[in-house]
């Protein structure tokens, strides 16, 4: 985000135009990652329907999703390293609060599963989804907080 003063040209955004630049080189980044991701996170669960053996290649196949993650990794330091030294530091903010948050979780949740008897397949997934639900959640409120950030 920038002040008012650096903003050039459009008076209605409250966004540069090298914030939007940045903007858009990030989505263009992501959305690829996001993409395969999805398709073989699709694609394994079909197979693996279908396949009911326990082969070290199911196992391996298993896997295929979290290789696309690499390239959401890659989206997420490379947008990191073009922001400005006020939005790197928010967003460490952020990411420090969802770590935290993503821990305690996973602590209850584990008590949890053992004081009654849950299943712990389903619990596993909860860390990561609170982690990154935390994560918007954090930018958005550290965001409002900062002087001048221009997020109402």
């Amino acid at each position: 985000m920038t002040s008012s003063l650096s903003t050039s040209g459009d008076k209605d955004s409250k966004y540069s135009a090298s914030d939007r630049r940045r903007a858009r080189q990030y989505i263009k980044e992501l959305v690829p990652g996001l993409a395969v991701y999805a398709i073989l996170l699709i694609a394994s669960q079909l197979i693996l329907k279908r396949h009911d053996d326990s082969t070290v290649g199911r196992a391996l196949f298993m896997f295929t999703p979290v290789i696309p993650i690499v390239l959401i990794g890659r989206a997420i330091v490379r947008s990191l390293r073009r922001a400005d030294e006020f939005q790197q530091l928010e967003t460490y903010k952020a990411i420090a609060f969802s770590f935290a948050v993503a821990m305690v979780v996973s602590v209850m949740l584990g008590f949890a599963s053992s004081v009654f008897k849950l299943d712990a397949r389903p619990v596993a997934w909860a860390p990561f989804m609170g982690g990154m639900g935390t994560w918007a959640v954090g930018s958005v409120l550290y965001l409002r907080r900062a002087p001048d950030s221009g997020v109402q």
